[in-house]
């Protein structure tokens, strides 16, 4: 069985009262929260179709999304790391 790896990074996100953190969704479910730019998605299933994004958490209590990546596992073999770049410049 091969191992795949989905490394997430994104831009800052920008508000006036800055960020608090940020959520990692895996179609539209939270996997994560963290104040990083970057998330490692370990032992991701194949093959298979996977929507990833990223929700900011403004300090004042807002929400600001990133766009949308699709993430595609079907022509993976043995260990990968698959590197995607999400932003919040919408």
């Amino acid at each position: 069985m091969s191992t795949v790896v989905v490394r997430l990074t994104w831009s800052e996100a920008s508000d006036s009262s800055g960020i608090k953190l940020y959520n990692v969704y895996r179609n539209d479910a939270h996997i994560h929260q963290l104040t990083d730019l970057a998330y490692n998605v370990f032992d991701e299933e194949k093959p298979t179709t996977i929507k990833y994004y990223v929700v900011a958490l403004t300090n004042d209590g807002n929400y600001l999304k990133s766009n949308e990546i699709y993430v595609d596992t079907l022509d993976v073999a043995g260990f990968n790391a698959l590197n995607y770049t999400l932003n919040f410049d919408l």
